[in-house]
């Protein structure tokens, strides 16, 4: 379970594993472009700026590649008998 802010108010949410791993890929992806993009610049090129560039140029093919990825991970499972 997690704690979630919202307002003044603290609620308590389950995020089921895939989808946390998924938030958690599309963070660690867009830390990495602002690192690159604020080289380049020679500055901080701040979140907001490397986070709509990153969704601009580069997630229509991560969520192309995630989503390929979950079809493998789910076709694997069926595989190995580990769904009913």
């Amino acid at each position: 379970m997690k704690a979630v802010q919202r307002g003044s108010m603290q609620t308590n949410v389950i995020i089921p594993k895939p989808l946390a791993d998924l938030i958690r890929s599309l963070h660690e992806e867009v830390a990495k472009h602002k690192w690159i993009e604020s080289e380049k610049a020679g500055r901080d090129i701040g979140w907001q700026a490397a986070l709509e560039d990153w969704l601009q140029f580069h997630f229509p093919n991560w969520a192309r590649l995630e989503k390929h990825r979950a079809i493998e991970d789910a076709l694997y499972a069926h595989d190995v008998g580990m769904t009913a």
